[in-house]
C-alpha cells in the first residue's frame, strides 16, 4: 500500500536570514508540525552552499501529499522533475490544513533541488546585501521551488517535508468509542437473528 510524505508550507514567516540556518529551519518545521498535530519529523525544503535539499529531504518512492491530502507528486522523481513533470497538486497547504494561497517561500534551490547559490549567507544573514531564492505556493512548474531571488530582509515561510511514509492516523478516544459501540452492535445483532433463528 503507497504510504506518500506529507509536505506543507509554514502559516508563519520568517526573514531569510534571521531563522538560524538548516538546523534551525528543521527546527521551525518540527515546531509547526507539531502545532497542527501531523506527528512525525520534518526537514525543510532549503539548500545551502555546502548541502542541496536533495539530500536532505527524504527520497519517499511513494510519493508526497498536501496535509489537506492532495497528490503532489508520485515519486520523489517527479517531485524534483517539475521543470518536465508538472506536480500533481500545488504546496499550498499549511501545517493546519488551510490554503495560504500565494506565498513565496524561502527555498535556496532550483527545480531538481540542487542549491541556486542564493542563500541568505546559508540562512545567517539578513541584510539589505544579501539575496535568497524563493518558490511560489501557486505553481506546479519549476517555480514552485525556483521563483525570484530577494533580499533576505524580507519575511517568508518555510515548505517543510515528513521524513518517512505518512504515519497512519490514531483514532481519539471517541473514535474508539464508537468503533466498539458498532463491534458490540452488530455482535448483539447476530446473536437476536440466531436466537430467533432457533425459536
Amino acid at each position: 500500500m503507497a504510504a506518500p510524505s506529507r509536505g506543507f508550507v509554514t502559516s508563519t514567516t520568517y526573514m531569510g536570514g534571521a531563522f538560524g540556518g538548516l538546523s534551525g529551519a528543521d527546527s521551525i518545521c518540527n515546531q509547526r508540525a507539531s502545532a497542527g498535530s501531523l506527528g512525525g519529523t520534518y526537514t525543510a525544503w532549503l539548500s545551502t552552499s555546502t548541502t542541496d535539499a536533495a539530500d536532505r529531504v527524504y527520497h519517499n518512492p511513494d510519493g508526497y501529499i498536501t496535509t489537506n491530502g492532495d497528490m503532489v507528486a508520485n515519486s520523489w522523481e517527479d517531485l524534483i522533475n517539475a521543470l518536465n513533470v508538472a506536480l500533481l497538486h500545488t504546496i499550498n497547504y499549511d501545517e493546519f490544513g488551510m490554503d495560504v494561497g500565494t506565498v513565496q517561500p524561502w527555498t535556496g534551490t532550483d527545480e531538481n533541488g540542487q542549491a541556486t547559490g542564493q542563500t541568505c549567507n546559508n540562512w545567517t544573514d539578513s541584510t539589505s546585501s544579501n539575496y535568497g531564492t524563493a518558490g511560489l505556493t501557486n505553481d506546479v512548474n519549476e517555480l514552485w521551488t525556483n521563483y525570484v531571488n530577494d533580499y533576505c530582509y524580507n519575511s517568508y515561510p518555510l515548505y517543510c517535508f515528513e521524513n518517512g511514509p505518512r504515519a497512519p492516523a490514531v483514532p481519539s478516544m471517541t473514535e474508539w468509542g464508537m468503533i466498539i459501540f458498532v463491534v458490540l452492535a452488530g455482535l448483539g445483532s447476530v446473536y437476536y437473528i440466531r436466537r430467533s433463528k432457533r425459536a
